[in-house]
């Protein structure tokens, strides 16, 4: 009788521990924002558990290596001492900021300057929480300091120079999604081919969840849920919206996603997502389409191979490249 309950207790036990989940979740806040992991483990098992477990771990420990590689915040960072050495002579930086750098100068040239990592001589403008707002002569005069053209490159010698002391360079728009595809790769080179990696509005999926595809909402820019749902595979979906940072005043949003030309908020969109390849490029392009507005911005994403895009124009009509429409799910009407 006694093994009896005894035998009892235990199966009880067995029963009442939770079974491993088969997608592991990890968080930790970088980049300014939050990040997230996300490891389909198939037939979970403690040892390929723990294999995740510390994998992610690397894998967050990549994305804090490019930030402090390329934090302006910083003051040791490459993109602090480029800055600080500006109008001066060239500097060395690691491989990995040279490659932001060279690819956010290809980015530039597309955009026609639209996207541009010297848009950072523009920060002391702008307060986003909450102004002033400066004045329009002003802003334009300031927006000269702005020219990727201006930005030496020597990928030989591993430097990097601004050609005026009032320059500077900010990779908030290119770095966080290159620092998400460093860790998808640390990921894939452990042997997790399953995953999503999350920084803000920067995300990444490869392979899928088992029977089902990773499904990525597009948050609408204006009401809450989303617009659509897309299944990602092996690729890249970046948003920039008005709605990340901004202030109001008489009625007019004031955000930082700034044209470089201007100096003030780019209009036309309230929000562009881009599918790509790669993070890094889907982030700088995300920027590019947004300042561009719905026209131009479109009109550069037909001519980019691996590169479609949603727009919400800032009338709220939804636009769509012509590689990513038949893709969405729409969680309402299909738009026109």
């Amino acid at each position: 009788m006694g093994y009896t309950v005894h035998m009892l207790a235990a199966l009880i036990c067995l029963l009442a521990v939770p079974p491993t989940p088969a997608v592991m979740t990890a968080r930790r806040a970088g980049l300014g924002t939050d990040l997230e992991i996300k490891v389909w483990l198939g037939a979970p098992s403690p040892e390929r558990t723990a294999a995740a477990r510390a994998v992610m771990d690397a894998a967050f420990d990549a994305i804090d290596e490019v930030e402090a590689q390329m934090s302006e915040w910083r003051p040791d960072s490459d993109v602090s001492r480029v800055n600080l050495a500006a109008g001066r002579g060239p500097v060395p930086v690691s491989p990995s900021t040279m490659q932001v750098l060279l690819r956010g100068r290809d980015v530039s040239i597309a955009s026609d300057g639209a996207f541009d990592v010297t848009w950072r001589g523009l920060g002391g403008l702008w307060d986003f929480a909450g102004g002033p707002v400066p004045d329009p002569a002003l802003a334009r005069a300031v927006a000269r300091r702005v020219d990727y053209r201006k930005l030496a490159l020597d990928p030989e010698r591993g430097t990097a120079h601004l050609a005026r002391a009032d320059m500077a360079i900010g990779l908030g728009g290119i770095a966080k999604g290159y620092a998400v595809d460093r860790a998808i790769a640390k990921l894939a080179a452990s042997g997790f081919a399953n995953v999503v990696v999350t920084a803000g509005g920067d995300l990444f999926a490869t392979g899928a969840k088992g029977p089902d595809p990773w499904r990525v909402g597009i948050k609408h820019p204006r009401q809450p849920g989303h617009l659509a749902t897309l299944d990602a595979r092996d690729e890249a979906v970046v948003t920039s919206g008005d709605y990340e940072r901004f202030f109001e005043r008489d009625g007019v949003r004031y955000h930082h996603l700034l044209d470089p030309e201007t100096g003030f908020p780019a209009r036309g969109c309230q929000a562009v997502t881009v599918v790509a390849r790669d993070a890094m490029s889907a982030d700088a392009f995300a920027t590019a389409v947004f300042v561009l507005g719905p026209d131009r911005g479109l009109a550069l994403v037909e001519r980019t191979s691996g590169v479609e895009a949603l727009v919400v124009t800032e009338a709220g009509r939804v636009r769509v490249s012509s590689g990513l429409g038949g893709r969405l799910k729409w969680n309402g009407p299909a738009p026109p």
